[in-house]
């Protein structure tokens, strides 16, 4: 006996289709047996698109599988069928289609390249980081504008969110100037680096001591944050150090009371300020971090809480410092990645 659902053009002709009076859908049967429906949808996806199309569409009951449909594309971008010939048309198309194997599923698309193997990747990575830590900065800045009690709590939790966004770009653009920089524009870039130096009168003793260190070792600069010196910039690396401790109990034990309110003087305006390290984490011979940790206590504790905040302009400059830098490491001379020093 021949199966009813077998398609082919003499099956396909023979088609009946039970129209509903809009013009829309339609049941579809092969003699006394519904073989499936057709309808039009409103969203219909085409594979690797987000956009929503109108078409025609047919559906039909997988043998041996009661509860299973399979689905299949009739035609695309169509409007409501209203004239005999144009049903007919349809369910002519639709039924041939009936009973075809089941494709594999859709391929998956719209991956967001965000790796350290490629210098796309690399550069959207510092990019979306670099974006999220200036959201995360401004939302810190309103929630330390609330004089409600509950404005404490907001302040913790936007902190320890900006300060895992801080920590993640300080990790990506250290991988960066040191494995995905080619020497010899690390070389060009730290001799900038000595021109700005030489212009400033005035320099913090994190950059005196990191330029007596390049003339001991004739090597370029192995902090990233000394980049931004040839664009008038000084971010200290013992801030970084600091925070990155203080980032590591927040994301490990949660929002701990990191800042209080104080007022530097009588009748000013409270400002956040960074509380001591052991008002933290109180048990240091149990901190693993020492050296971070004495960084913290040196260069932020008890001091305003959004000085060390005011980063958007630096982030921008080194998102554009550093991308830069990436692709003239993709010239022919000079492939990324380059091979370790």
């Amino acid at each position: 006996m021949n199966d009813p659902l077998a398609p082919g053009p003499l099956a396909a002709a023979d088609v009946r289709a039970d129209w509903d009076p809009n013009g829309s859908c339609a049941d579809l049967y092969q003699g006394a047996v519904w073989i499936g429906s057709l309808r039009l949808l409103d969203a219909w996806f085409t594979a690797g698109s987000r956009i929503p199309q109108k078409a025609w569409v047919v559906e039909w009951q997988v043998e041996s599988r009661a509860t299973v449909f399979e689905r299949a594309l009739v035609e695309l971008g169509a409007s409501s069928a209203l004239d005999e010939e144009r049903k007919a048309d349809l369910a002519r198309r639709a039924r041939a289609l009936i009973g075809e194997r089941v494709q594999s599923s859709p391929a998956p698309f719209g991956a967001v390249s965000t790796d350290l193997d490629s210098s796309q990747g690399l550069r959207d990575r510092i990019e979306a980081i670099s974006h999220a830590l200036q959201a995360a900065q401004h939302r810190l800045g309103e929630d330390a504008r609330i004089t409600e009690e509950w404005g404490g709590v907001k302040v913790l939790t936007s902190l320890t969110e900006a300060l895992a966004w801080l920590r993640a770009l300080d990790e990506v653009l250290r991988f960066t100037w040191q494995q995905a920089i080619h020497p010899t524009l690390k070389e060009v870039a730290s001799k900038q680096i000595d021109d700005a130096i030489s212009r400033r009168k005035e320099l913090p003793d994190f950059v005196q001591e990191a330029f007596a260190e390049r003339q001991r070792r004739g090597s370029p600069y192995t902090d990233w944050t000394l980049m931004l010196l040839d664009r008038g910039l000084a971010l200290s690396p013992g801030d970084l150090r600091g925070l990155r401790w203080l980032a590591g109990k927040m994301l490990h034990f949660g929002p701990v009371p990191a800042v209080e309110l104080t007022q530097f003087r009588p009748g000013v305006q409270p400002r956040w300020t960074w509380r001591r390290a052991e008002e933290i984490f109180p048990n240091a011979d149990e901190d693993l971090r020492l050296g971070q940790r004495r960084h913290y206590e040196a260069n932020l504790a008890g001091r305003s809480m959004l000085s060390k905040f005011k980063l958007t302009l630096m982030l921008i400059e080194a998102e554009l410092l550093f991308c830069g830098l990436i692709r003239k490491s993709e010239d022919a001379d000079l492939s990324y990645p380059p091979s370790p020093e």
